[in-house]
């Protein structure tokens, strides 16, 4: 897979199974602002997804990042591969519920979504840590919360070939072309990424060198 890399910072794409590591590009810091949350509760299409008009500000920001796999990481030469789904539930307001599928993992709360929803969870393969989380566009009340297993990556501790380097975690805002890199929290004794979403999108869990 050929990435184009930043003139000024490079990221380390961990390709998992404790494999070979590869340069990839790293975000350069754009524009700083406040967050802004999302206002349409349970409703489709509408915001920071595609098409949308809700605009997020740009802090990190990279062309391409790269995302964790297991094993060997399959090149994609189309840059929209096909999808699919490793999990589909309804979920119903004013309920905690757990909606998973492969290493993905989705934790509503009450006041997430405003009426019963179909929530996907697609991929273009299960190994690799790249996902579509639908309906794209879904604006929540409250934060939902998304747990990410990078067992068996190079980004795991315990992978002999560990190098320090840590998770990344992106969404793909596609009003703007660009991916935006959004904070969460490393749990390194799970294992796991876990960041707070207040839309659906296409996500990454990447990774960075250095940090």
């Amino acid at each position: 897979m050929i990435r184009p890399i930043s003139v000024v910072f490079a990221a380390l794409l961990l390709v998992a199974g404790c494999g070979r590591s590869t340069l990839a590009p790293e975000p350069a810091l754009e524009s700083q602002g406040s967050t802004q949350s999302a206002g349409v509760t349970g409703s489709s299409g509408g915001g920071a997804g595609r098409g949308g008009v809700t605009r997020l500000p740009l802090h990190n920001v990279v062309s391409a990042p790269v995302p964790l796999a297991v094993g060997t990481l399959v090149p994609v030469v189309d840059p929209t591969p096909e999808w699919y789904e490793l999990a589909n539930h309804d979920v119903e307001a004013g309920v905690t519920r757990s909606v998973s599928g492969g290493r993905w993992e989705l934790i509503f709360r009450p006041g997430s979504v405003g009426n019963t929803t179909e929530v996907s969870i697609s991929c273009w393969d299960d190994k690799v840590l790249e996902c579509e989380l639908g309906p794209h566009g879904t604006q929540f009340g409250a934060p939902v919360e998304l747990r990410i297993r990078y067992d068996d990556t190079r980004a795991d501790p315990t992978c002999s070939d560990f190098d320090g380097t840590q998770p990344a975690f992106f969404w793909f805002d596609d009003a703007r072309g660009v991916w935006v890199e959004l904070p969460g929290v490393d749990d390194r004794q799970q294992k796991t990424y876990v960041v707070q979403l207040t839309h659906f999108s296409r996500y990454v869990l990447g990774g960075k060198a250095g940090w």
